[in-house]
């Protein structure tokens, strides 16, 4: 699952850094009749849904950046942290199934 995670993050980021690129080249469609003949209606469509999705691009990164500077992580850094942290939090919500299992005002 730490690794999925890793490849997940580093997926949004790739697809969030060349967002810029998709728009340039998308305005650059727009506005270059002779260019557009040489792009086919899957390939416009394409570079749209790319150019347009940096607000959900840097939603989804927010959801699952879970450390200050994690876009500097290195492979095994990222997964060491999201196992310690993942750790925790199943530590967190263990202690407190055991105080509901008991009956316990725990909160």
């Amino acid at each position: 699952m730490a690794e999925l995670d890793y490849i997940q993050f580093q997926q949004l980021n790739n697809e969030l850094n060349t967002c810029d690129e998709f728009t340039i080249i998308y305005d650059e469609l727009h506005s270059n009749n002779l260019l557009r003949g040489y792009v086919t209606a899957e390939v416009r469509r394409y570079i749209k849904e790319f150019s347009k999705s940096k607000d959900r691009l840097e939603r989804e990164i927010r959801k699952i950046t879970y450390f200050d500077d994690q876009e500097d992580f290195m492979r095994e850094e990222h997964i060491r942290a999201f196992k310690d942290s993942y750790k925790e939090m199943q530590q967190r919500y263990l202690s407190k199934l055991k105080c509901k299992a008991r009956n316990f005002d725990c909160y």
